[in-house]
């Protein structure tokens, strides 16, 4: 199943319950979270080998979604679901990308790290 980080377009509408990264995808999209909420959570493995969500945290728009996972072009340490319906935007990007689109928008360079620093 594709999640929301791998289809792009802006404001997307999406329900409660949508996975926008999954623990260990790499992120290669910028994930811009306008209206709504997602839980980051960790991943163990249960007894009978089913992967169980442990919730860590919270964030409310407006912010970056695995915005660390993006600057660093690592895999996503959470798995990142939509916790209430929510509006998504999304961007494919890579370094270049980011660096120009910093410099045209300074407020969404801010907001971008703001989110990794909350990460």
């Amino acid at each position: 199943m594709q999640s929301i980080a791998e289809r792009s377009g802006a404001n997307q509408q999406v329900p409660a319950g949508q996975v926008i990264a999954a623990k260990g995808q790499i992120v290669r999209s910028l994930v811009i979270l306008q209206k709504g909420q997602v839980s980051v959570n960790s991943v163990e493995t249960g007894p009978v080998g089913q992967p169980i969500l442990r919730p860590l945290y919270n964030v409310n728009a407006p912010a970056v979604i695995a915005a660390a996972s993006l600057f660093s072009q690592s895999r996503s340490a959470y798995h990142i679901v939509t916790s209430a319906q929510s509006e998504v935007s999304v961007y494919p990007s890579n370094k270049d990308y980011l660096l120009k689109l910093i410099a045209a928008k300074p407020n969404i360079g801010v907001l971008a790290l703001k989110s990794v620093y909350k990460d």
